[in-house]
């Protein structure tokens, strides 16, 4: 039983139901995406694939199934299996150095400057 709450909405059950009773408008409460990334949401969201065997009748199932149904394949005639694999050579030590500044000025040199230009202002 709803109570009316003079707002133009129904008191359904403690929940406030705006549309009344019966069925939801979707359209107003779906958000403004594209029907591909909303299905694309919706598969991702319950674990489901989608995929066309005839290019007409999808098939929607889930991925764990899909999975199953799926058969093992012989790929070797396509693997190529006469490769030589060698070690990467190892280093025992690394030296880290620095690019050589490409400015005129360096850092030091900027430093030197501000301080020289500060101490004889005062």
């Amino acid at each position: 039983m709803g109570f009316f709450d003079g707002i133009g909405g129904a008191l359904v059950g403690g929940a406030l139901n705006l549309f009344g009773a019966g069925a939801l408008p979707v359209n107003l409460l779906m958000p403004d995406i594209k029907v591909a990334d909303f299905f694309s949401g919706i598969l991702k969201m319950f674990n489901l694939t989608c995929y066309s065997e005839d290019g007409g009748a999808f098939t929607i199932q889930p991925l764990a199934e899909w999975y199953a149904d799926g058969s093992k394949v012989n790929i070797t005639r396509f693997c190529e299996t006469n490769w030589d694999v060698n070690k990467t050579p190892s280093y025992k030590s690394f030296i880290f150095k620095y690019e050589k500044s490409v400015t005129s000025y360096t850092c030091r040199d900027i430093i030197c400057t501000t301080i020289s230009k500060i101490s004889s202002i005062t």
